[in-house]
């Protein structure tokens, strides 16, 4: 592909914009949040056999933004997004083409990513398993069943994402259930933890890279990100899960992208 991951990741987040502006409605902070690491795994480090799994579910308009950009969708059908009679719900759907496993009940998606992970490894596959996981859904007991599975059958071809952006649905993660220290946890655990900047592309691609190379196990990569980012007057704010922008709002998202309400109307092919 011609396009730096830069121009990839801007297209898509204006895409997410669009969707927003259209339904009124949704989970927008979360598909700001995660839509940089998504961009890595898609369009950086992605073999044919590779399989993503959005475990955070709530993220849903950043990977249905992903799967029109990747031509596994149309960019028509991101026009339905949360409306009536449409697939794309609010949380990644079951039926649309591209997603393997729908996912919004949290702790499900790296349980059925660790198994995709060990029947590649029993069938001597070497393509990976990527799973993005939200640190509100470490707060889940079957992600640690998944973690302590992972790390006996010496998964290497599973890599885990933690969109760390330290808030769930109604509060930050700490005056919820506190999950701290994470990096210490996993590696009890046997898991190889590096920490990256969340919204850094190549730092993203880079560490992913580095680390499938010098693997002794699964892999934990703690991103560091902000829920909302972009977005001033949303982003990093305790109940930012379902906030959207509202009338004279959008212009001031426009600003900060750079882009005009009438961009935000269109979806060019």
């Amino acid at each position: 592909m011609d396009e730096s991951l830069e121009q990839i990741a801007r297209e898509l987040k204006i895409d997410i914009l669009k969707m927003f502006y259209s339904s009124k409605t949704g989970h927008l902070a979360p598909a700001l949040s995660c839509i940089d690491i998504l961009t890595v795994l898609y369009f950086g480090v992605k073999k044919d056999q590779d399989k993503i799994i959005l475990s955070k579910g709530h993220g849903a308009a950043a990977l249905y933004a992903v799967l029109a950009k990747a031509k596994v969708i149309s960019r028509e059908e991101l026009k339905t997004f949360y409306k009536y009679n449409s697939k794309l719900l609010g949380l990644a759907s079951y039926g649309v083409q591209g997603i393997d496993l729908p996912t919004g009940s949290l702790g499900q998606g790296i349980c059925f990513a660790t198994g995709v992970a060990k029947s590649y490894q029993i069938d001597d596959n070497k393509a990976y398993v990527y799973c993005i996981l939200g640190d509100g859904e470490m707060q889940e007991g079957s992600v640690w069943e998944a973690v302590i599975f992972a790390a006996n059958q010496k998964l290497k071809n599973l890599v885990v994402i933690l969109d760390y952006n330290k808030i769930q649905a109604s509060d930050r993660l700490e005056n919820i259930a506190p999950m701290m220290p994470i990096r210490e946890k996993w590696e009890a655990f046997g898991w190889n933890v590096e920490d990256v900047d969340g919204h850094d592309l190549m730092k993203i691609k880079n560490c992913i890279e580095q680390g499938k190379r010098n693997a002794t196990g699964p892999m934990l990569i703690i991103a560091h990100t902000i829920k909302g980012k972009g977005i001033s007057f949303i982003e990093d704010k305790n109940n930012c899960h379902t906030l959207n922008p509202k009338g004279e709002e959008w212009n001031d998202v426009c600003k900060e992208f750079n882009i005009t309400l009438k961009e935000l109307e269109t979806y060019e092919k």
